[in-house]
């Protein structure tokens, strides 16, 4: 495995105290004028935010506000990525993955720590 990616779901008021937004590692997706692929083909700059996503939620004491901005999360071509999900809200949370081969290796109510999901593999 080269890298292991934590995506945890909130929910917060917008920073500058706006309306609930719904986050992904303490942001939240803002959609932008130019379409990502184009943006990204043609190498315009300022439509996205490459790495403005970090690989794991904020602290506890960090979270709070959320941040609307266009970003995208980079990954290195046929790397090996775990992508661990994580949905501290009341609430079922459903993931979308596209364009991937994704496979669920485990899986835990509540907290799913590191050594855990090394040792169990598929439960």
């Amino acid at each position: 495995m080269t890298r292991t990616i934590r995506l945890a779901t909130s929910a917060g008021p917008a920073a500058g105290g706006g309306k609930l937004r719904y986050a992904v590692n303490g942001v939240s997706f803002a959609e932008a004028d130019t379409p990502l692929k184009l943006a990204d083909y043609f190498n315009i700059s300022g439509v996205f935010r490459l790495g403005g996503i970090p690989d794991a939620p904020p602290p506890a004491a960090a979270t709070g506000e959320v941040r609307s901005e266009t970003a995208v999360m980079g990954s290195d071509h046929r790397s090996f990525v775990e992508v661990v999900l994580e949905n501290g809200e009341d609430g079922v949370q459903s993931w979308h993955l596209d364009g991937h081969s994704v496979f669920v290796v485990g899986y835990a109510i509540e907290y799913f720590p590191e050594r855990t999901r090394l040792r169990t593999g598929n439960t």
